[in-house]
């Protein structure tokens, strides 16, 4: 009995000694360094934006880009990696790179299940082919499945509005608008 237990004890011990612990994974690079990654993307935000007159740092913006992609990259089950793939597109969207905006939304929204601004991502997914890729069709599509996936989500009356809007004019969209603060 003492052998087995001896045998069952040195298994659990070897297996435990294999497994990587949760800041690795077969995704990442061993040498990754987490906390030193989280740094260095935050004194870059702190740059990004010129405080002189609000514009971005191109520079920066590039800098700050891969930083989030590689930290996503090398630690995908990382719930920094989903709000830092989200940053990663709002600095695409300010530097009017909406394919790129848009492919990044979309993958929070695929891979992120429990990320709370999930559903935005979807939003603006289809926010980005209305307004800046004109690509009305696309949009309602990305609207409709909002609806129906997330029937409760606040965001679910504003694509149902989206949707309103999508074939209108700007003329017919403010006569729209007007209406709805009327009532």
């Amino acid at each position: 009995m003492k052998k087995i237990f001896l045998g069952v004890l040195s298994v659990l011990f070897l297996i435990s000694c294999n497994e990587k612990g949760p800041e690795k994974g077969k995704f990442q690079d061993e040498n990754y360094d987490k906390i030193e990654a989280a740094k260095k993307i935050e004194e870059l935000e702190a740059v990004l934006v010129s405080s002189e007159n609000k514009s971005i740092n191109l520079g920066t913006a590039q800098k700050v880009l891969k930083a989030y992609k590689e930290y996503a990259k090398q630690l995908p089950l990382d719930p920094s990696s989903a709000e830092y793939l989200f940053k990663a597109a709002d600095v695409e969207m300010g530097l009017k790179n909406y394919r790129q905006a848009e492919l990044l939304y979309k993958r929070v929204y695929d891979n992120y299940h429990n990320y709370k601004k999930r559903v935005m991502c979807l939003y603006i997914t289809a926010f980005i082919n209305d307004n800046h890729l004109n690509q009305k069709g696309k949009a309602k599509v990305i609207y409709e499945k909002l609806i129906k996936l997330h029937p409760n989500d606040k965001l679910a009356q504003d694509a149902t509005t989206s949707i309103e809007l999508l074939t209108l004019s700007d003329d017919e969209i403010i006569e729209f608008l007007k209406s709805k603060n009327q009532n």
